[in-house]
């Protein structure tokens, strides 16, 4: 995600490298994922509103010392009371404010799931292709017609994107009370998952004699239905690689990361924006459009680290006072 937003020459050859997706699908999904996880395994599902303050908070914090020091945002005095409220967000700042909405709405909707049947989980996921649906239909448009010209409401459909974090919300719910005989389908239907992920990502590569699917199908924005066909196949494909070859994809360093996802992200904001501050002369020419993000997401994983490192001896400290 960072290396993509650090800009060219690097996300030419990492932006939707699989498909047509991205790292921000990922993103939702596996936010909505290890969220059911999460509320399966706690008894008092408050957490996730306490998160959501969390998050709120780290939100603020990075747009105020992005604000700060970084001139090339800005956020004028009419603009500030709603960007309090979550209705304004800059560039890049759009993806908290939606999670935030999520897990408010997922205190509530998670313990509803775990808590029923295989029907009740469909029943879930067909609402959340309902309101995906309206999203196609423009309601994200006719909502933001209601609210005062000169606002930026971000650049995802949030009525779009909630079916991937509930579409990753109904994974997690199927691993935990129908893993084997979700295997099992997987594995018969296999050939057929690997030929459309094949046949996709050939065609986002331009390997194929085809025009480029138009942005109704493929759209980022409003998570266009072959985008998601196309993420939903990609994820299929991954969890059979998984259940095969269990350390096939078990990236260690990267642990530090998901363990200080909240930090990590802020600082990757901050970093984004100093990035664009940079002039052209060096932003847009070798090798430091390519040297510069590389280092910058080596520093995150140190970041990661060292975080680790500080609140595993706070841990130890406040043990060993007990």
């Amino acid at each position: 995600m960072t290396l993509d937003h650090f800009g060219r020459p690097i996300s030419l050859y990492l932006y939707e490298c699989f498909g047509f997706f991205c790292a921000a699908e990922g993103f939702f999904f596996l936010s909505g994922f290890v969220g059911l996880l999460a509320a399966h395994s706690k008894k008092n599902q408050t957490w996730m509103v306490k998160r959501s303050f969390r998050i709120y908070i780290y939100h603020l914090t990075t747009l105020a010392i992005v604000l700060l020091f970084c001139p090339n945002l800005s956020v004028t005095l009419f603009q500030i009371p709603f960007t309090l409220l979550l209705i304004h967000t800059p560039d890049y700042f759009d993806v908290l404010p939606q999670y935030i909405l999520f897990l408010l709405v997922a205190s509530k909707l998670f313990p509803y799931l775990i808590k029923g049947k295989l029907n009740r989980a469909m029943g879930v996921w067909g609402a959340s292709l309902g309101i995906w649906v309206l999203a196609q239909l423009g309601i994200r448009d006719f909502i933001n017609g209601l609210f005062f010209t000169g606002l930026n409401h971000g650049f995802f459909n949030f009525f779009a994107m909630q079916l991937i974090y509930t579409t990753g919300a109904i994974g997690g719910y199927l691993y935990l009370f129908y893993r084997d005989q979700v295997s099992k389908k997987l594995k018969q239907w296999f050939p057929l998952i690997f030929a459309v992920i094949l046949f996709l990502f050939l065609w986002r590569q331009g390997f194929l004699p085809l025009e480029n699917p138009s942005p109704f199908w493929v759209g980022k924005r409003e998570v266009g239905g072959l985008r998601y066909l196309n993420f939903l196949t990609f994820v299929a494909f991954i969890s059979l690689i998984i259940k095969k070859f269990p350390k096939a994809l078990d990236f260690g360093f990267t642990r530090v990361i998901g363990k200080n996802s909240l930090d990590i992200y802020s600082i990757h904001i901050a970093l984004v924006y100093l990035w664009f501050m940079v002039p052209t002369a060096i932003r847009y020419h070798s090798p430091w459009n390519v040297v510069i993000p590389l280092l910058a997401s080596l520093a995150l994983v140190g970041v990661g680290k060292l975080l680790s490192m500080v609140r595993k001896k706070g841990v130890a400290s406040v043990a060993g006072s007990q």
